[in-house]
Formats: C-alpha cells, structure tokens, sequence
C-alpha cells in the first residue's frame, strides 16, 4: 500500500526509469523509520535474517533497499543467475567493479545452495541470501 501511495504523489520531474525506485524509496522509508531502523540494523550486523524478523511487514527486498539508503558505501542487489534484477547504492556511492562481480559471485552460490553465503575481499565484504524462483538478494557493504 505505501509503494502504491508513492505511486500517486510521484513528482513529475521523477525521471521515468527511477519511478519505480524512488516509489520503493519512499514506501521503505514510511514502513521502516530511520532512527529505529538504524538501530535494529546495527543490532543485527546488517544481516537480512534476523532484519526480516524485526520487520515482518516489510519485504527482504525493500529491507536491503532500506539498507543501502540509510547506510553509507552500501549496495543492495536482486539476482538471478548472473544477472541483477535490480541494483540500488547508497547516495554518491560508486562502486568498484570487483563489487559487481563479488556480488555476482556470492547470489550465485546463495542461490545454488540454498543458504547464505558471503565473501570478503580487501575493504569489500558481501553477503546473500536465497529468494525464491532461483533468485538471490546481495548486500555489499565497503569499509
């Protein structure tokens, strides 16, 4: 229902391929306060598990945006094989491209096996989880 208000009072200068995203955007952000939201992601070491726990009402997708909205150097993906569904970074964020490829890596392997997988490489650590239909949520945080 949020995602469909955001829908209705979308700014016209929204550009047409970030309408969905900025959509997203705004449901996450009236579902999953800031200040309460931070503090439970904290608790939780950014881990999508317990998060979904803590917020049941909110989808893992929208849980990870929420992430890499309100978290600095943070990237929230959707996978399927080597392809991402979607892709949202915190503002200002540039990625390297060996994320990508972590990412890629990581949502392969979550997928494949069923259960989280994560990988650490120098100041990039990513995390993932299985989805369903094959697919697999990513989140990579760079210190």
């Amino acid at each position: 229902m949020a995602h469909e208000l955001a829908e209705h009072y979308t700014p016209r200068r929204v550009e047409p391929e970030w309408h969905e995203a900025f959509c997203d955007r705004i449901a996450a952000a009236l579902m999953m306060p800031r200040k309460q939201f931070i503090m439970s992601a904290r608790c939780c070491n950014l881990r999508l598990p317990p998060l979904r726990g803590l917020w049941p009402n909110c989808s893992r997708e929208a849980i990870i945006s929420r992430i890499s909205n309100l978290f600095p150097n943070t990237v929230a993906s959707s996978w399927r094989g080597n392809q991402f569904k979607f892709r949202r970074t915190s503002d200002g964020y540039q990625p390297p491209e060996m994320a990508t490829e972590l990412e890629a890596f990581c949502a392969a392997e979550a997928a494949y096996h069923g259960r989280e997988s994560w990988v650490r490489e120098g100041n990039i650590g990513v995390r993932a989880w299985p989805a369903a239909g094959g697919r697999a949520l990513a989140l990579c945080v760079a210190a």
